[in-house]
């Protein structure tokens, strides 16, 4: 069996909302996820995921510590918070939408939800944050 991806994803937060990403276009699988990708050979999480929000948002942000990892025979996904630096606006460079995600809205969450599905790995790291 082939070994793992390593994938990281960003925690960012602002005025109590989380940033959330649809998937870059053409990217299966089709959902909402926390913005990030996959580690790259010689890469640890902190500069693979700088590189992926960079590419994916045109953004530069601070990385801080893991705070959560999943895992799946195929994929080891690590969550880490990470912080806008200042001035920075997202500017998606990959054909998917964002959203600043209210964790506590229900009725705006089960609607943006109904509309991009939280993607399995990340709704359990959901969970986890908000039970």
């Amino acid at each position: 069996m082939a070994a793992a991806i390593t994938v990281v994803a960003a925690v960012i937060r602002r005025e109590g909302k989380i940033l959330m990403t649809t998937r870059p276009a053409g990217k299966p699988p089709f959902g909402l996820e926390f913005p990030g990708g996959k580690v790259d050979p010689g890469e640890n999480l902190s500069q693979a995921l700088k590189r992926e929000l960079k590419e994916e948002l045109d953004v530069q942000a601070l990385i801080f510590d893991p705070i959560y990892k999943t895992s799946t025979p195929k994929i080891d996904l690590w969550f880490l918070r990470a912080v806008l630096l200042p001035g920075e606006e997202i500017r998606c460079r990959e054909n998917q939408e964002f959203f600043w995600v209210d964790p506590h809205d229900p009725v705006n969450l089960e609607k943006l939800w109904k509309r991009y599905p939280l993607l399995p790995n990340d709704h359990k790291f959901w969970h986890f944050l908000f039970g």
